[in-house]
């Protein structure tokens, strides 16, 4: 479609994998109705994508807001997502140009009445796939907080496709059950019609994501059946997994892994959040310590080459000296590649934020300051436990790439960018392999 005025747009995004495949749909829409991407400080609208899953992610979408608003005078702000479904009103009363609309269509079409578009024969929102299929292997299709900041965009070579929104859990810490809703999944028919489309615009990875992944569930296909049902469609494609629960990595979906020879990645991010038993009963977490070193057993058993990463919250709300140690002590004996550490932060909504025993800042801050040094040796030993081994890995760009196991890998500059190439590691550079 011919463009509108010559009227731009820039999107920041605020979150997780879910959240960038939801800013890629609203960019998507937006350039069919006529507008192009371009910096924030000078598009006519700034939509952000935010983010509500810790009182800082809050904090961090009003600072988006108002630093959207201070560097153009005259651009609409458009805020949508999980921290404008759980309080609209803080962000509506930033600035007279802003608008909360939680739903990511919704805002869309709220920001196309803005710029007075919404009379115009506005097209449906198309998928993803219809923007992919008319680029070319490497173009990006991301606007995000880099563009933000003036800086330049490298090209994505990884798309995010998301299969299932929502969550049934019951976490004490977490708000986004109330942002998303219960667990639902997208259609296996329709997401076979967007990775095929994927694959044939020249992507070669595609990250499959969701709220609550390993809950996908569409008529008799679980996670497993629709990851075999996708590879079977795209037999040129790596799929990688985004975060799944510890419970629901079920034996079908290893089994799958260690037959895919390769295009279903060896990586699990599996989150742990504490390695105590007394805090994850506390945080309302489905297992204990034993129930999880029992997961990953068999997960390496069954892959041997498998490589796990993990989300760990300290200073949760009564965590002693002691329980913290027992985390440590347990990432030791899981042997995490990464460890995504975070610092507990009250959430106004949640069963934690009432608990009376809070630990203080400096407590936290010790405490994630240790646990990211082990992470660090963790990743290392990982890294070395590699050297001498092979793994397909994507080119992201020239001279560096990401492989099966998530590690980065220095690579010749003149393999291109957006293959997928045999790389046996020789050594390694830092915490990349080579």
């Amino acid at each position: 479609m011919a463009q509108r005025s010559g009227l731009s747009f820039a999107i920041r995004n605020l979150g997780c994998k879910l959240n960038r495949a939801e800013s890629d749909q609203m960019a998507a829409s937006l350039e069919a109705a006529g507008l192009h991407a371009t910096e924030a400080a000078v598009a006519d609208l700034i939509l952000i994508n935010t983010c509500t899953v810790t009182a800082e992610a809050d904090a961090k979408t009003r600072q988006a807001i108002r630093h959207a608003l201070n560097i153009n005078p005259t651009a609409w702000v458009v805020a949508c997502g999980c921290a404008v479904a759980i309080d609209a009103a803080s962000c509506q009363t930033l600035g007279e140009r802003v608008r909360a609309v939680a739903d990511h269509s919704a805002a869309v079409t709220a920001a196309l009445a803005l710029l007075d578009l919404a009379g115009q024969g506005v097209p449906e929102p198309p998928a993803l796939e219809q923007v992919l299929a008319k680029s070319q292997p490497g173009q990006n299709v991301e606007c995000s907080e880099r563009r933000m900041a003036g800086q330049r965009i490298l090209p994505r070579q990884r798309v995010d496709l998301k299969i299932q929104d929502g969550c049934d859990g019951q976490c004490s810490y977490c708000v986004v059950r109330k942002a998303r809703g219960p667990s639902r999944s997208l259609a296996a028919a329709g997401l076979i019609k967007q990775l095929t489309a994927i694959a044939a615009s020249g992507i070669k990875e595609v990250v499959l994501t969701g709220v609550n992944l390993g809950s996908y569930q569409d008529g008799s296909l679980g996670l497993a059946g629709v990851a075999e049902e996708l590879m079977g469609h795209c037999p040129d494609l790596r799929l990688r997994l985004s975060s799944l629960e510890p419970n629901d990595l079920s034996p079908d979906i290893l089994a799958l892994i260690a037959a895919s020879d390769g295009r279903l990645a060896a990586h699990l991010h599996l989150p742990l959040q504490s390695g105590s038993d007394a805090v994850l009963a506390a945080m309302r977490r489905p297992y204990n310590a034993a129930d999880y070193a029992s997961i990953v057993e068999a997960a390496r058993r069954i892959v041997p080459r498998i490589s796990l990463s993990t989300d760990v919250i300290v200073g949760f709300p009564g965590e002693t000296d002691a329980d913290f140690q027992k985390t440590m002590e347990f990432c030791r004996q899981m042997a995490f590649m990464n460890i995504h550490v975070f610092r507990y932060s009250v959430r106004p909504g949640t069963e934690a934020a009432a608990i009376a025993d809070q630990v203080d800042a400096e407590t936290k801050k010790v405490r994630a300051f240790q646990l990211r040094q082990l992470a660090r040796q963790l990743t290392l030993e990982d890294i070395r436990r590699r050297i001498g081994s092979s793994e397909k890995v994507l080119v992201e760009k020239p001279g560096l790439g990401r492989a099966e196991s998530y590690h980065l890998v220095r690579m010749p500059h003149d393999l291109p960018v957006g293959a997928l190439v045999d790389v046996c590691f020789k050594g390694h550079l830092g915490m990349e392999l080579k």
